[in-house]
């Protein structure tokens, strides 16, 4: 092997001696030479010299690539471009001596690819749906998707995140729809300023190029800050219930829920929430097979007793039903239980009563009426309810002798309410057990009918806090019903065009006289332009229709309506705002309830102060009676007189209209004919009314009502009834009168008062064990010393004179002499009286309703020609053989009928029916109907079925809830009857109502004569049909 040099060893350093030598070698060892090879001398010289002096630096070989790199690393970039790099360095010659650096960098770098060994998953995108906190919830929303990066070999998951995207919700056109309105803007901080609300397009979203919302109305309401009433906020969810037996597991119990004053606020002197925060419910824990009711759920609550009168006998039955067994049979039991008022604690009267219903038979007191009911005799099945009834005694009869009204002359004049006074249990002249106040004011009027005419309210004058308790019309919610509509009202384009209408004098037309524009342009040739031509079509051509209450379903034209020209493009928006406004007007009937509450409650407080406006101008007056005094009465009297008559007129029209509704919702294809004004002006009825009619009577009675202080009017109707108790009664008392609790008085009247024409209101108060009447006569003064009449109530004329019965009346002269009589003269005669204005007419018919002869001390009338809820005053004379003639009122007021109420039917379980009477109402011995107290008034209900004529009672008492059963109809002949319900009140007057059933279907099984089996089970049918319905009774335990 011959030898061969290494590399050459680097230079020797100079940089110890810069001027001296340097030197470098080899040595022959790359291979070194071996078995006679020859060495490196013929390779040249093995070690150089030079002069030391400056050395460049020189850089030396690149070294290998590093990995590659991204610097800023995304970690979902599984395939990315990145880096490397690589190195060298200055030492392939180093620098000495003053010799230059290795000239350029140390590092080179270049696009390299990074390989992960990763790989990413999307999952799939999630339903669209709405996002939180933006207005649309309904069209644009968002979709997300989870991603994942996993390693390819391993598949850890090594990140994983989420995707959002916008989306749309659906895929349909859908037009938009309004947001319900935001409450008024806050007015607090300035009452005299302008408040608004508002509601946006979101509720639907316009989608996909679906309408906005410009055809629905507007969406900014704006009116005058003002004073607001406190609103609840809604009722909380029901708490748990309360079982008043722990050991119960089914019966009634109770529940608690609770609502906050915070819907609105009160601003702006606005009264505080009306009512109570807490409100209690029966909950019931029903066995199987019996539905839930068993008592009136009216009654449930101590402080909710249904109130009876002690003369009268009501009978209380289970609702409760088996819906399970053929049998139907029920097993209750029950107990009465008498509360103490003192301490609450019960005391069980009786024993236990197992019968069908129970019968109220007990003394004055409030008492729980207990029931368990079950199934079978076991009672395996039960539940268990208690009711609270309060027994009063009815209020007392109550008079003054010689009537409603007389005639005085000058001397001591005695007032006897003992002899023709008594409590109603135990009848007329009988007197025990009553307790007398009384009450005397004077005025100087020199008329009895000037007198007639001041209505003092009785209660008021011994300060009974009776009508305190009363609801007033300004807790009805009217008004503020009313004023939340009128902005509505007011922006409105329907509004308009009523206003249009009701200004140029408009009438409401036929059918028949509406005509409708037909496409008559035949013209096919495309060349050709021509102007659209078009016929006009009579609607009835279309349709075959006279009014709108001729459609009970939706009307079918017999024309295209693609054939039809268009319309005004207002039509749509004012056809949506009739149907928001009727949906307003008919929801739930609130605004009728409303209406008639403030009716009521209005006409109630007219007549009180209706009452000091006749005082005016009479001698007597307290000094703050001024001028002042009477205007401003004068602007109350006048506003509620049109608050009165415009919500009557609102409550006929609902009334009216309401039986129309129907009708109108499915003629409004009609729309697409003659469009909305055609509709609107439309007639409805034979009458010739059409919608103009009812929205006009509506929104201008709206507006009218909005125009008005109604909360000066409640401050203003507070202060004068506080002077009425506070200073009239104490200025105008009669001087001298004396009144005693045994029920006589003595009133001393001087020529001085019989001179200016003094007149005096005797007001008697009678009670009897805390049942209270008041009896007012009214005393004129006049010359002489006329005689007193005494007119004696014979039958049905007392406090309430009922309609369906005669009336009779008997006058004469209890302290006249023989003398006197000889040659004297009675006659009578008969005035219609105006209880609100308590003016008078003669009225001229009472002599056809005569069943007396006219010139008799007799006065009868026939039953059944009387007005309901009216009032008549009913003269009666005496005329001396002296000349002397002396006068006696006796004032009637007529009953008023139940009212407010409805009568429905629908089939029940095995062949029955089932009768609801519900919401019925009744005023009892009050003058007024008043809404919020009349349903405690006791009310029977009479069920008459009406077949060919004749009449059959199929129920009579108190449940407002009946089953019935109906004689089944033959095979051959099933027939149609009627079912009449009567609701009668305590003076035995009614109001009916008929419901139809239609056609009642045989219940029993066709018989098959060719099987002697068929036969028998056919007949085993009929016998469970007629056992069960209670028309059968058995007469041994099994049959």
């Amino acid at each position: 092997m011959d030898g061969g040099y290494t590399a050459w060893t680097p230079w020797g350093d100079c940089s110890g001696n810069c001027n001296g030598k340097t030197s470098k070698s080899r040595t022959c060892h790359n291979p070194t030479p071996c078995n006679g090879g020859k060495d490196c001398q013929d390779l040249g010289t093995d070690k150089l010299e030079k002069q030391c002096g400056p050395v460049d630096g020189q850089w030396g070989s690149w070294g290998s690539w590093e990995s590659c790199i991204n610097p800023n690393p995304d970690p979902w970039d599984i395939n990315g471009l990145g880096t490397r790099i690589r190195q060298r360095y200055c030492n392939e010659n180093a620098p000495i001596c003053g010799g230059a650096d290795c000239i350029g960098t140390d590092t080179d770098s270049e696009n390299c690819t990074v390989i992960t060994n990763t790989r990413i998953i999307y999952h799939r995108w999630s339903f669209c749906k709405p996002e939180a906190g933006v207005k649309d919830q309904t069209c644009v929303g968002t979709r997300s998707r989870n991603i994942k990066l996993v390693n390819d070999r391993t598949f850890e998951v090594l990140n994983q995140t989420e995707e959002t995207e916008s989306c749309y919700q659906t895929l349909s056109v859908m037009d938009g729809g309004y947001t319900t309105w935001t409450a008024w803007a806050d007015c607090s901080g300035d009452c005299n300023a302008m408040t608004s609300k508002s509601r946006t397009c979101h509720n639907p979203t316009p989608c996909n190029g679906g309408k906005d919302c410009q055809d629905l109305g507007t969406d900014k309401l704006e009116k005058q800050c003002g004073p607001v009433n406190g609103q609840w906020g809604s009722w909380g969810s029901w708490g748990p219930c309360s079982n008043p037996d722990p050991t119960s597991i089914y019966g009634t119990g109770t529940h608690i829920r609770r609502r906050y004053c915070n819907e609105t606020a009160p601003i702006c002197g606005g009264d505080d929430c009306i009512g109570s925060g807490t409100d209690s419910g029966n909950c019931r824990e029903v066995p199987p097979c019996l539905t839930p009711k068993i008592l009136d759920e009216r009654y449930l609550r101590k402080d909710s007793p249904m109130v009876i009168y002690t003369s009268a006998r009501v009978e209380i039955y289970p609702l409760t039903r088996n819906n399970c067994t053929q049998s139907n049979i029920l097993f209750n039991f029950w107990n009465l239980y008498l509360i103490e008022p003192t301490n609450g604690n019960e005391t069980q009267m009786g024993n236990s009563t197992y019968t069908l219903n129970f019968r109220i038979d007990s003394d004055v007191g409030l008492y729980r009426l207990y029931t368990k009911i079950g199934y079978p005799e076991n009672m395996f099945y039960w539940m268990e309810e208690s009711m609270y009834i309060q027994i009063v005694h009815p209020p007392p009869h109550a008079s003054i002798r010689g009537g409603n009204g007389r005639t005085i002359g000058k001397g001591l004049i005695d007032f006897d309410a003992l002899s023709v006074s008594y409590n109603l249990i135990n009848g007329p002249g009988d007197p025990s057990g009553l307790t007398f106040q009384w009450k005397c004011l004077n005025f100087v009027t020199n008329s009895l009918y000037k007198l007639i005419q001041l209505n003092i309210d009785q209660s008021n004058a011994f300060n009974d806090q009776t009508n305190k308790e009363e609801t007033k019309w300004y807790q009805t919610g009217f008004t503020s019903f009313v004023e939340e509509q009128v902005p509505w009202i007011n922006a409105s384009v329907l509004n308009k065009r009523i206003k249009y209408y009701r200004s140029t004098g408009t009438n409401c037309s036929k059918a028949d006289a509406f005509f409708v524009k037909i496409d008559a342009d035949n013209n096919t040739d495309s060349n050709v332009t021509t102007q659209q031509y078009f016929e006009l079509v009579q609607l009835t051509q279309i349709y075959d229709i006279k009014y709108i209450k001729d459609m009970k379903k939706n009307p079918n034209s017999t024309m295209d309506k693609s054939d039809v020209l268009p319309l005004p493009s207002y039509d749509t928006l004012v056809k949506n705002e009739l149907l928001t406004f009727l949906d307003v007007l008919f929801d739930e009937s609130k605004l009728l309830s409303y209406t008639t509450d403030f009716y009521g409650m209005l006409s109630s407080s007219y007549l009180t102060l209706e009452s000091i406006m006749q005082l005016q101008g009479l001698d007597g007056l307290p000094p703050s009676a001024d001028i002042n005094f009477f205007n401003n009465l004068t602007i109350w009297l006048q506003t509620a007189r049109r608050g009165i008559d415009i919500s009557y007129q609102i409550q006929e029209v609902l009334d009216t209209f309401d039986n129309y509704l129907s009708y109108v919702n499915h003629g409004l294809e009609l729309t697409d004919f003659i469009g909305i004004d055609g509709y609107i002006l439309m007639s409805i009825d034979s009458s010739r009314n059409c919608l103009l009619d009812f929205l006009a009577e509506i929104t201008e009675g709206f507006i009218e009502i909005n125009s008005y202080d109604w909360f000066d009017m409640k401050d203003k109707e507070r202060f004068y009834t506080e002077w009425i108790e506070n200073e009239l009664y104490q200025s105008s008392a009669c001087p001298g009168f004396v009144g005693s609790v045994n029920g006589t008085g003595s009133l001393n009247v001087s020529g001085g008062d019989v001179d200016a024409g003094m007149g005096y209101l005797l007001i008697v108060r009678v009670d009897f064990e805390g049942a209270v009447s008041y009896f007012t006569q009214f005393a004129q003064s006049v010359n002489g010393t006329p005689p007193l009449i005494e007119v004696e109530c014979r039958f049905n004329c007392m406090k309430k004179t009922a309609l369906t019965s005669i009336m009779s009346l008997k006058s004469s002269c209890p302290f006249c002499t023989v003398d006197q009589l000889r040659g004297a003269k009675f006659w009578w005669n008969v005035k219609d009286f105006d209880t609100l204005t308590r003016s008078a007419e003669d009225n001229k018919n009472w002599q056809q309703w005569m069943l007396s002869e006219e010139n008799r001390r007799q006065f009868v009338i026939k039953a059944d020609v009387l007005t309901a809820n009216a009032g008549y005053l009913i003269e009666a004379y005496l005329q001396l053989s002296t000349g002397t003639v002396s006068m006696a009122i006796w004032s009637v007021t007529t009953n008023i009928l139940p009212y407010g109420g409805s009568c429905e039917i629908e089939n029940a379980s095995r062949g029955e029916f089932k009768v609801t009477v519900s919401n019925w109402k009744d005023e009892g011995f009050r003058s007024v109907k008043n809404p919020s107290i009349d349903w405690k008034e006791q009310i029977n209900y009479r069920i008459l079925e009406m077949i060919g004529g004749k009449e059959v009672i199929l129920y009579y008492g108190f449940e407002e809830e009946n089953y019935i059963t109906l004689k089944p109809g033959l095979a051959v002949d099933n027939y149609t009857i009627a079912v009449r319900v009567q609701i009668y009140d305590i003076f035995v007057d009614y109001t009916e109502c008929t419901v139809d059933p239609g056609k009642v279907s045989p219940k029993y099984a066709a018989m098959d004569p060719s099987s002697i089996s068929a036969y028998l089970t056919s007949a085993a049918e009929n016998i469970d049909y007629y056992f069960n319905s209670g028309n059968v009774k058995a007469g041994c335990d099994e049959y």
